[in-house]
């Protein structure tokens, strides 16, 4: 079990349809820098990365995304992709750059 401050890394990968939890400091640059949290799911894939309808802004990218479901880390927000009539952001897998990490926990 984690503690304060701890999140447990996704054993599995999301799945297209799962609900994910962006958190960031898109304000840390201008005033308040309170931490913000938007939602949305999983779209699809993109090589390693997760692709989401969650909003992800300047100040998100290098954040955290939590699958809802397990309440677990499942990867680094890095970018949003705009156009047409929405925008798509990418997340990084955890698997992809914790590769040979054994642990369960993120501090």
């Amino acid at each position: 079990m984690p503690n304060k401050g701890e999140m447990r890394v996704c054993k599995k990968p999301g799945t297209i349809g799962d609900k994910i939890v962006i958190l960031g400091y898109p304000g840390a640059g201008g005033t308040g820098g309170s931490i913000t949290a938007t939602d949305g799911i999983i779209s699809s894939y993109d090589e390693q990365y997760y692709v989401t309808s969650a909003k992800i802004d300047h100040g998100n990218s290098g954040g955290a995304a939590i699958l809802v479901k397990d309440n677990c880390y499942l990867g680094i927000p890095t970018w949003a992709e705009s156009g047409g009539f929405e925008s798509y952001g990418r997340i990084l897998s955890q698997s992809y750059f914790l590769g040979p990490f054994k642990g369960d926990i993120v501090r």
